[in-house]
């Protein structure tokens, strides 16, 4: 899986820490100024694809 250039976001929309707090179908889940979570989750995802590349 390749992610090069974009950012992986959890949607968690019920949990601010681990996800975006954003619905995915929102449509302003892709404006980070608007964005409520923390997304611990997307940052590990990518951190460990970025380990594996």
């Amino acid at each position: 899986m390749r992610t090069t250039g974009s950012k992986t976001l959890d949607e968690a929309s019920t949990d601010p820490d681990w996800g975006i707090g954003l619905y995915f179908r929102n449509p302003h889940c892709r404006n980070k100024a608007i964005l409520k979570g923390s997304n611990w989750l997307g940052e590990i995802i990518m951190k460990v694809m970025s380990e594996l590349n």
